[in-house]
C-alpha cells in the first residue's frame, strides 16, 4: 500500500496500480489486515484502474465494494463513506447514467445534511443554489460567486467531508444540465475544483480539473479560455503519461481544436 502511494506520487501510475493490486489481494486475508484496510486499498485501486486501464466497470465494482465495507463498519453517514458515494457518482457520470449519478448525489446530500426529502426535492434544492451562484458568475461577479459557493458548501465540509468530495457531489447535480447545453451551473464549480486541486499539489488532480474546465470552455466555444486550460493540462499529462498515451493525445486534439478556432 505504501509503495503504491509512493509510485503514484512519482506519476508512475502503472507501477502504483500493480502494488495496489497486491495490496487488495493481501488485504482480503483477515489474518493480515482489517476490513477497513481493504476498503482503503480498493478505493485507491479503483481510481488507478480508471487512469491506467480505463476500465469503468471494474472501477465501479471496487468503489461499490469499498462503500459496502465502510457502510457496515463506519456507518452510512460517516464522511469516509459519503466520500465514496461521490466517487461512485463520478463513474456513473462517465457512463452517462443520469438516474444513477443523480440518485447517488441526492443520497450523498441526504447523508451529509440529515434531510429526509425525496431525491427530486434534494436535487431541486441543490440546483437552486447553483443557479444563484451561476447568476452572480454571469454578471461578472466571480469572486462573489465563488464566495457564495464556498459558503453553501461549508456545512458539508464542517461535517467532515473533504471539499473536493463536496464539489464532486454538486458537479453530479450540474452535469445533467450541462448535457442539455446549460453550462452556467458547472463553470463556478469547476473553477473551485481547479483551485482545490492546485492546493493539493497533486499533478494528476490538477490535470483532471483543468481538463474538465477546458472541455467545458470548448463546448461553450470560449476557445481562448479553453486553450489556456488545455495547454497546462497537456504539459502535465506529458510528464505523467508520456507523449503517446491516449489521455495526452486526446488533450492534444482538444487543444488543437481550441487554437484553430481562436
Amino acid at each position: 500500500h505504501t509503495i503504491g502511494w509512493a509510485y503514484a506520487r512519482l506519476w508512475r501510475h502503472a507501477e502504483a496500480k500493480e502494488q495496489f493490486e497486491i495490496a487488495v489481494r493481501l488485504r482480503r486475508d483477515p489474518q493480515i489486515a482489517d476490513e477497513l484496510d481493504l476498503a482503503d486499498a480498493l478505493r485507491a485501486l479503483a481510481g488507478l484502474v480508471l487512469i491506467v486501464d480505463k476500465d469503468l466497470a471494474r472501477s465501479r465494482a471496487m468503489y461499490k465494494e469499498a462503500l459496502a465495507i465502510r457502510e457496515r463498519r463506519l456507518g452510512k453517514d460517516h464522511p469516509l463513506t459519503v466520500e465514496l458515494l461521490g466517487f461512485l457518482a463520478q463513474t456513473q457520470r462517465d457512463a452517462a447514467d443520469e438516474p444513477g449519478y443523480l440518485g447517488l448525489a441526492a443520497e450523498a446530500i441526504r447523508r451529509m445534511t440529515g434531510k429526509t426529502s425525496s431525491n427530486e426535492e434534494l436535487i431541486a434544492e441543490a440546483e437552486q443554489m447553483l443557479d444563484e451562484v451561476s447568476e452572480l458568475w454571469k454578471q461578472g461577479r466571480r469572486e462573489e460567486a465563488l464566495s457564495a459557493l464556498r459558503s453553501e458548501m461549508r456545512p458539508y465540509v464542517d461535517s467532515g467531508l473533504p471539499m473536493y468530495a463536496v464539489v464532486g457531489v454538486f458537479l453530479s447535480v450540474s452535469y445533467h444540465r450541462e448535457r442539455a447545453g446549460d453550462y452556467d451551473a458547472a463553470e463556478p464549480l469547476l473553477h473551485e475544483a481547479v483551485r482545490i486541486a492546485r492546493e493539493s499539489n497533486e499533478p494528476m488532480y490538477i490535470a483532471q480539473a483543468l481538463g474538465s474546465l477546458g472541455s467545458l470552455h470548448l463546448r461553450k466555444r470560449d476557445y481562448t479560455e479553453a486553450a489556456e486550460c488545455l495547454s497546462e493540462e497537456l504539459e502535465l499529462e506529458k510528464r505523467i503519461f508520456g507523449d503517446e498515451h491516449s489521455h495526452t493525445l486526446t488533450t492534444m486534439n482538444n487543444l488543437a481544436v481550441s487554437l484553430h478556432n481562436q
